[in-house]
């Protein structure tokens, strides 16, 4: 819920609305990703709103399906010490710990131990291992004739 009389009085509308007008000129984001829905928004909000993970210590781990251990390595972070120190982990993107999935080991042992745990498994499929598919190359273009390198004639009606 917002507070309408401070939404004005911050001049909310016109933030948003200036995060939209650069993202249509920059194109940041395409209009029908998450990224859109939510990255205008928490940069429209940013230093403004404070958010609930910004009130307590343990950190909310988003972006799961997006992070490798070899991202936490080069920035000397440890990768249990992540995982274990989060209030929540949210996959979000494509890689999701059920079903296909291409995470990696480390990302993939909290989901199982907390279906382990609460004993779920008979709710869940079985993970199963994507498809790799081999992209087919583009077809060729069709043969150039020399009529269809001549303009067209105009001929007068």
């Amino acid at each position: 819920m917002y507070n309408c009389t401070e939404w004005r009085r911050l001049g909310m509308t016109e933030r948003y609305h200036t995060w939209l007008r650069a993202d249509y000129a920059l194109h940041l984001w395409p209009e029908d990703s998450l990224s859109y829905g939510l990255g205008i928004p928490y940069l429209a909000f940013e230093g403004v709103v404070v958010c609930w993970n910004d009130l307590i210590a343990a950190p909310f781990r988003d972006g799961m399906g997006f992070i490798s251990v070899a991202d936490l390595r080069v920035n000397a972070m440890s990768v249990r010490s992540y995982l274990d120190d989060a209030i929540a982990l949210h996959w979000s993107g494509r890689n999701k710990p059920w079903g296909t999935s291409v995470l990696e080991s480390e990302f993939l042992e909290p989901w199982e131990r907390t279906v382990k745990q609460l004993q779920l498994g008979s709710f869940i499929n079985e993970r199963q291992k994507p498809e790799r598919v081999k992209a087919r190359p583009p077809p060729a273009p069709p043969p150039r004739t020399p009529s269809s390198r001549r303009p067209p004639s105009y001929t007068p009606g």
